[in-house]
């Protein structure tokens, strides 16, 4: 365990690095580098001195070379992903140019992302005006009269957010990897909402050496390019030709992207509805590129290799004769299994599997024993020396874990009996002094098949040896997939704390839908879709085959998601689970692990002990009179958690983000997920602007609400069929109010009278009031001056509150000085969306407040903020802060 000890030290060390707030200078990495350098020294002199004192040996020199392995994991870890950290981020855009219009010459590294009005795309850096760009960028080319979502959305990059109004004409050019365009791009750095336990979209592009994102301005000029296009940017243009070719014979085919993505990794085409399904009923593992995947194509190379070997000669002598024909084969093998990952996407489970296919054949080749747990953390080691930051992605957590689940379930109770006997048999099992062969059936069954093809030793027909082997061959097929389905159940157990920890959803029914996905896509989708995109790339007789090829996959892939939807349909088979902390999420992975092992009832108990607690976890209630307030980053838009000790409210939506997708489904669900709530008694939507209201449609499509409050009428909003309104639905009116667990809720406005002009909805706007025990916070929706002069003259001494939402987003025409004195906030929230075209909040709004003794902040530049009123005090924290990265020093 000591090699493979420090494996994991190697591991924890890389994902601690990565979890900095900043980076320490240069020369304290090189240190770190020099100082486990000495210590493994030290530790292996002391261990040799020990040595030679006693030469029978001691545990004492074992310890000594344990803790010098390990320590020089430890510091080798931390001092490389140190260093590979300080260079990237030397890659940073200044933060005097954000926001400004450079003059590029770039080529085109990466397939392209196109719908209908727009195309992302990774490009490298040729030469900038003015000089300081990034070598590594992102482009985003919208079409002529494409309209985007405002920027700042969770998944925006900076420049604007992916989905947006795909009703423009597409006039956009193909753009192809390796071209090399001369444009004018408006630079930004990467930016994403950060949420309490959301997505890292920031961290996301980091991982990807993505430094800064360009928006296309005017007309772009494709340049002619006499350079040797490079090794990296010719995978792409055979990617970009196969997906073409894929696409083509795909044209309007249902599930066309699922063989796209299998087939290449390329995932942008699956729809999110698709997406939805997929997770309900977790089989979104299948819908990629995963190790299996490539196992099975590495072994096809190697054992045609291997049948070639056998079977050519060069002058005369047998190619076997010269070489072993293992040799060739395993680097066959492992030469079609690299250029399958390059062809992939070069993901991390397609890393783990080549490192690992590498380890293995190097092992092999030079007769070196090595288990499958070595060869799994050896694998572990060389993807992150070459990708350290590839412990920030889901994936390779889930990649590395499965396989180790396999390797713990095969040497377990999960295999059975007869397996295991069957895959110690060798090949020259004999019979009895009776004629039959000891063992078991399967055994019987084993020696009869080899009979089939030796000399028998009675007459015995050849129908009826085909006849046996036939009911062996059925009979292997059948215990395989049994075997299969137990190490699926294996996996989707031991899991079941890691995907809650990280997903907070744990799809109930996954066996069953894996039970019949994982043989289906694997042995029959994933090759025909590998067929068709080999036989697409040959001349026109090759064509017609490719197209069949790809329509039966199709067809196939349809008729499995017959069984998928329906399983989907059922509304107990996804368990939604709260954020557990982390100490819990590693109890219920020990406890899963237990259930794995040949433990008995007492042992099974345990287990089941230590992984309930990891699933049912609910967040700390609160005291009567207490209430917490998350005002979250949901871009140019406004939606706030108020949570009390039994209930939870939602003032606004949030905004759309395009064509089936919001914040509601985005950001506000998740969130409410995470933090174990699972339906709204309340929610208001202080008007009807889709800043505020946008998120309606994904938000009432999974949680549940009792009692809705808006300035206009919620039922007239275009929802979709599945989305349920809240079962009561009132107008919000000034002085209408309730009490929920010690926390009064009033509204303040619209006064419901015609003392005021109706000049916009902003001016309607429901203003809440939450009043607890402690302290008061007031939400004002996007109420101007004018009607903030009202509340003063109607409320007074009442109007005063701890905790204030800046008025429209903190535009110039709201938080008037009057309105500011009279509230007399500690803390001001600023809901904007980074980079907005309105300037948001404006720089006067926010001097104002900070001048009358207020904490202003802002979500674009920290984040979500979270509030905590409660006997202790009133805490406030932004996430930026709580959970600061060393890839954002970049950000202001």
């Amino acid at each position: 365990m000591t090699g493979r000890g420090a494996a994991v030290v190697f591991v924890l060390g890389t994902a601690w690095v990565q979890h900095w707030s900043a980076l320490p200078p240069r020369p304290l990495a090189w240190g770190c580098l020099l100082l486990a350098g000495l210590w493994s020294l030290g530790c292996w002199c002391r261990a040799a001195c020990l040595q030679r004192r006693d030469r029978a040996g001691c545990h004492r020199r074992r310890l000594w070379q344990v803790a010098g392995l390990w320590g020089a994991a430890w510091g080798l870890a931390i001092g490389l992903a140190h260093l590979q950290a300080l260079d990237r981020m030397a890659q940073s855009l200044p933060a005097s140019e954000q926001d400004q219009v450079f003059r590029v010459a770039l080529r085109v590294v990466s397939l392209p992302d196109a719908d209908a009005g727009q195309v992302r795309f990774e490009a490298e850096v040729l030469d900038s005006r003015p000089a300081g760009l990034p070598g590594r960028i992102q482009v985003v080319w919208y079409a002529p009269g494409y309209r985007s979502v405002e920027r700042g959305a969770p998944e925006g990059g900076g420049a604007t957010d992916r989905d947006g109004q795909a009703g423009a004409e597409s006039s956009l050019p193909e753009v192809v990897p390796g071209q090399v365009w001369s444009m004018a791009l408006n630079m930004r750095s990467p930016y994403g909402s950060r949420n309490p336990h959301g997505f890292d979209y920031e961290g996301w592009m980091f991982q990807k050496a993505i430094r800064a994102v360009g928006t296309v301005r005017g007309t772009p000029v494709m340049q002619d390019s006499h350079v040797v296009p490079s090794w990296s940017i010719r995978v792409q243009q055979v990617r970009h030709a196969v997906r073409a070719g894929m696409q083509h014979h795909l044209a309007g085919s249902r599930y066309g992207a699922v063989l796209v993505a299998l087939a290449l990794g390329d995932q942008a085409g699956v729809s999110a509805q698709d997406w939805a399904t997929f997770n309900r009923s977790g089989i979104t593992h299948l819908v990629s590129i995963s190790g299996l995947h490539v196992t099975m194509v590495a072994a096809l190379g190697g054992g045609l290799a291997l049948y070639l070997w056998k079977r050519l000669s060069w002058r005369g002598v047998p190619l076997a004769a010269r070489c072993p024909a293992q040799i060739p084969a395993a680097c066959c093998a492992l030469w079609v299994a690299w250029l399958y990952c390059l062809l992939a996407g070069w993901g991390v489970p397609a890393q783990r599997t080549f490192f690992m296919l590498a380890v293995v054949a190097v092992c092999a080749l030079l007769q070196l024993p090595l288990s499958l747990s070595r060869v799994l953390a050896l694998a572990a080691v060389i993807v992150l020396l070459f990708d350290p930051w590839a412990v920030l992605a889901q994936g390779f957590w889930l990649s590395f874990g499965a396989v180790g689940v396999l390797m713990l379930a095969s040497q377990g109770r999960w295999l059975s009996r007869d397996a295991a006997q069957v895959s110690q048999r060798t090949l020259h099992s004999g019979r009895d002094a009776s004629g039959e062969v000891p063992g078991t059936e399967a055994d019987r069954a084993w020696q009869e098949y080899v009979e089939l093809f030796s000399p028998p030793a009675i007459a015995v027909s050849r129908a009826e040896r085909w006849n046996v082997a036939c009911r062996h061959v059925a009979r292997q097929q059948v215990s395989s997939l049994w075997q299969g389905t137990r190490l699926q159940l294996a996996i989707s157990m031991a899991l079941v704390p890691v995907l809650a920890a990280m997903f907070q959803q744990v799809p109930l029914l996954s066996p069953l839908a894996n039970a019949l996905a994982i043989p289906l896509v694997s042995f029959l989708v994933t090759p025909l879709a590998l067929i068709g995109a080999a036989l697409g790339m040959l001349p026109a007789w090759g064509q017609g085959m490719a197209a069949h090829a790809l329509d039966l996959g199709q067809a196939i892939f349809v008729a499995l998601m017959l069984w998928i939807d329906w399983l989907s349909s059922f509304e107990t088979g996804l368990l939604d689970t709260a954020a557990a902390p982390w100490w819990l999420t590693l109890l219920g992975v020990m406890g899963a692990i237990i259930l794995l092992l040949p433990a008995g009832v007492f042992g099974k108990l345990c287990g089941v002990t230590l992984l309930m607690p990891a699933l049912f976890w609910r967040p700390e209630t609160m005291t009567p009179g207490s209430w917490s307030l998350t005002a979250l980053d949901v871009g140019q838009g406004s939606a706030i958690v108020v949570a009390t000790a039994r209930h939870a409210l939602l003032f606004d939506t949030g905004l759309p983000y395009g064509p089936g997708s919001d914040a509601g489904e985005r950001v506000v669900y998740p969130y409410l997920r995470a933090s174990g709530i699972t339906g709204l008694d309340v929610l208001v939507v202080s008007h009807a602007d889709s800043d505020h209201s946008g998120g309606l449609p994904g938000l009432l499509r999974h949680v549940p609400v009792r009692y809705g409050f808006a300035s206009f009428d919620l039922a007239a909003q275009r929802l979709p069929a599945d989305a349920g309104l809240p079962s009561h639905r009132l107008p919000c009116r000034a002085g209408m109010h309730w009490e929920l667990d010690g926390v009064r809720f009033r509204f303040l406005h619209p006064q419901g009278t015609d003392a005021l002009p109706i000049r916009s909805g902003n001016a309607q706007s429901c203003v809440l009031q939450v009043e607890g025990q402690y302290h008061r916070a007031l939400l004002t929706g996007d109420i101007g001056v004018q009607e903030e002069r009202l509340l003063v003259e109607t409320e007074g001494q009442q109007l005063r509150s701890e905790v204030v939402l800046a008025g429209h987003h903190g535009a110039r025409t709201s938080s008037g000085n009057l309105f500011v004195r009279a509230t007399a906030a500690r803390h001001v929230i600023a809901q904007s969306g980074r980079f907005n075209r309105f300037g948001h909040p404006h720089p006067d709004v926010e001097q104002r407040w900070q001048q009358a003794g207020a904490r202003f902040w802002r979500t674009d530049l920290e984040g979500a903020v979270m509030v905590r009123s409660d006997a202790t005090g009133l805490a406030v924290q932004a996430e930026r802060q709580r959970r600061r990265r060393y890839w954002q020093g970049s950000m202001p």
